[in-house]
């Protein structure tokens, strides 16, 4: 566990260099990617995260994201399916057409039943 918490990392950001961090600091950091150059603090050469083997695991349970639409789920967290809300429903296009139809078969049945 005392590797996680080693402050021994370094990461350049916006060309600055920023550390020492440990791993769970790094974790935790929203501001670096896997294309985010690292190194050690005893002076290797800078290398992208997921070229590092002790660092591509802050990445490794990452996967692609998918675009999200009509008929596409997004990544449900195992336990969480009772959680989860539907961002987006399509109603069928014959909803909207029987919805119009009622609305001006209000409009002229009123329009007619007016006394003259």
């Amino acid at each position: 566990m005392r590797e996680v918490t080693d402050k021994i990392w370094v990461i350049l950001i916006e060309g600055h260099s920023e550390g020492p961090f440990s791993l769970l600091q790094l974790r935790y950091d929203t501001r670096i990617t896997p294309d985010t150059l690292a190194k050690r603090q005893n002076g290797e050469e800078w290398r992208p995260i997921r070229e590092i083997p002790e660092l591509a695991i802050l990445f490794a349970d990452d996967e692609p994201l998918e675009e999200i639409g009509p008929g596409k789920a997004g990544k449900v967290i195992p336990g969480k399916e009772g959680m989860v809300l539907s961002a987006q429903y399509d109603y069928p296009p014959m909803l909207i057409w029987l919805f119009i139809l009622l609305i001006v078969a209000l409009y002229v049945f009123y329009q007619f039943n007016q006394p003259q």
